[in-house]
């Protein structure tokens, strides 16, 4: 089918099968260019079959993967994709509760170095992250959620890369000296 561009699968029950299933759909189908999966349950190795498609789809630009259950391998997956995947310019992940090791940040900033067309990466990132995703890639939209003082936050954004052109500040504790 070359008239489907969107497919909103959000909060439905994904097994690793499902998620293999829609994988297999991603790799024939060249429509298909915004997918969400928000709240569905995939787990890291559900994310890995959707990861391994996007290696051989060229039509996928927006992937919504928020609130899911998606951690460490998903996220080295979604990162091990990216390097070879130049479509995908949008990708959330926020509220996958991504306890993520500085190896899964290492494969995300290999990544980002080497992907020229993701230009929105939303995910609940440490501050410490955001300053060096930002240098490994030209994105254009970062979200904040921590607790950070503000000013600190805003600071460390623009002075690292001033063509950032869009700053997302949602529960955001501001701390006041």
């Amino acid at each position: 089918n070359s008239v489907i561009t969107a497919l909103n699968l959000s909060c439905n029950y994904l097994e690793v099968v499902s998620c293999q299933c829609i994988a297999d759909v991603l790799q024939i189908n060249r429509s298909i260019t915004y997918l969400d999966l928000w709240g569905s349950q995939i787990t890291d190795q559900g994310c890995k079959a959707l990861a391994k498609s996007m290696e051989e789809n060229w039509s996928l630009t927006q992937l919504n993967l928020r609130m899911n259950a998606i951690n460490q391998i998903g996220c080295e997956s979604l990162a091990e994709a990216l390097r070879i995947n130049s479509t995908l310019s949008s990708l959330n992940l926020q509220k996958n509760n991504l306890n993520l090791n500085d190896q899964a940040l290492s494969a995300l900033l290999l990544a980002l170095s080497r992907n020229g067309s993701l230009i929105v990466l939303m995910a609940d990132f440490p501050l410490r992250w955001i300053s060096e995703l930002l240098k490994a890639n030209k994105l254009r939209s970062v979200p904040l959620t921590t607790k950070v003082p503000l000013c600190d936050a805003l600071l460390s954004i623009v002075r690292n890369d001033p063509e950032v052109v869009q700053i997302v500040l949602r529960h955001v504790t501001v701390l006041l000296p």
